[in-house]
């Protein structure tokens, strides 16, 4: 049986497909595997196939759609889209778009999205979240850890904008869709938790909230025909993932991440990509060898391999992420940490004193920065000394306070959260 293509198939997204098809075959997916065998007659009786080239994946992908080749798959799209009107839908102004980042708010109303746009672009995964789970108390705790992560940001500032955020999410009633535009890594996977977390069973047969979700790439990489494909294949949001979601928020909010732990181990969760995104948020707990979460442990690797420069640095441990972690502005956040304070893991050796990103930008002198391991970054590094031990710890995982008192750690071995 062939597989159908959307109402407005575009040459790009299907291209995306046959890549991630030859990824699955490369790694030994059986389905995949058995997918090549039955469209590519050179496979056809082969027991082993340890890849294919690009354009067998994409002769596969057309044979699955029905074509005999990808030539003939390209010739229709592009036929049927001529045919089709110029002018498209993006909506009108009884939608509210709920948006990851002022870059992606830019491209779709660009695209001729219409509509009220509300951007949500919190890094929830630092700074501390309160047992409140929303209003004042919660935002003035947010404001707090923004103001102290991201300056020149003002807390009374911030505090205004955050509130103002809430209002316009109170409002969605007021409108005849909700679309939800977030991706796959932690960054938007908490901002979805936290939104939907603030809607009820009654709410949500009120509203009509929908998803367009980038699993694949983030959703500023991705072209306007790869946009349009989300916006045309955006899907309800479900009353699971909304009791998903409020479960969740509550337990992140009061630090409870043993018993998150156990939900990962035991369910399928309803919105793709949040078992993934919550498993390497653990790994940002101290780990069980020297204390270092996954990113300090990075950053030293990186410094190790001789990425001494601040940009590329970032860069160098953005490459050991998939899907990536986080921005540059909080990356900087991790080096200022681990440059400052008594026993320094890394050493400044360009630069009179560390350059915090919103108080000089990027500038030259900024980018400039160049560091090294000190010895004590090298001994925790090798395991022969515990970080905590060493320079203490004072820092917030949602809302489990890490302090040299608490016993919550990441185990790489058995990879997963232990109380040793």
């Amino acid at each position: 049986m062939t597989k159908s293509l959307p109402t407005r198939p575009h040459i790009e997204a299907l291209k995306k497909e046959a890549k991630r098809l030859q990824r699955s075959v490369a790694s030994g997916d059986s389905v995949c595997l058995d997918l090549v065998r039955k469209h590519h007659p050179e496979y056809r009786s082969t027991a082993s196939i340890p890849s294919i080239k690009l354009q067998e994946a994409q002769l596969v992908t057309a044979r699955e759609y029905g074509f005999a080749s990808w030539p003939d798959l390209v010739s229709h799209i592009e036929s049927a889209r001529k045919e089709q009107s110029p002018t498209k839908d993006y909506g009108d102004e009884k939608k509210l778009h709920i948006v990851n980042g002022e870059h992606v708010l830019g491209q779709l109303k660009e695209m001729g999205f219409r509509g009220r746009f509300l951007e949500w672009t919190e890094v929830l995964h630092e700074g501390r979240l309160h047992e409140s789970l929303r209003g004042e108390a919660y935002n003035r705790i947010r404001a707090e850890a923004i103001a102290e992560r991201y300056p020149p940001a003002s807390e009374e500032q911030t505090l205004k904008t955050l509130a103002a955020r809430d209002e316009a999410l109170e409002s969605c009633g007021d409108f005849e869709e909700v679309v939800l535009w977030f991706e796959s890594d932690l960054y938007d996977q908490l901002q979805l938790l936290e939104i939907l977390s603030r809607f009820d069973e009654r709410r949500l047969r009120s509203t009509h909230m929908t998803l367009a979700f980038g699993a694949e790439e983030l959703l500023g990489n991705l072209g306007s025909d790869e946009k349009e494909v989300l916006w045309e294949q955006r899907i309800p949001v479900s009353i699971d993932q909304v009791r998903e979601a409020k479960q969740l928020w509550e337990l992140i909010c009061f630090g409870r991440f043993l018993e998150i732990q156990e939900r990962v181990r035991e369910r399928t969760f309803a919105t793709p990509g949040l078992r993934e995104a919550l498993i390497r948020w653990f790994q940002e707990f101290p780990s069980l060898d020297n204390g270092l979460s996954r990113v300090e442990r990075q950053i030293l690797e990186g410094l190790v391999e001789g990425f001494a420069r601040l940009g590329k640095l970032f860069l160098y441990s953005q490459s050991k992420e998939s899907p990536v972690y986080m921005g540059d502005s909080t990356f900087y956040y991790y080096i200022q940490r681990l440059v400052e304070g008594d026993r320094p893991l890394i050493r400044q050796t360009v630069g009179e004193e560390f350059l915090i990103l919103g108080n000089t930008g990027y500038s030259k002198e900024f980018r400039a920065q160049e560091f090294e391991l000190s010895e004590e970054g090298r001994a925790v590094l090798e395991g022969r000394v515990d970080a905590i031990t060493l320079r203490g710890i004072d820092r917030w995982i949602g809302g489990y306070h890490l302090t040299p008192q608490s016993r919550l750690r990441w185990d790489g071995l058995k990879g997963e959260l232990v109380e040793p």
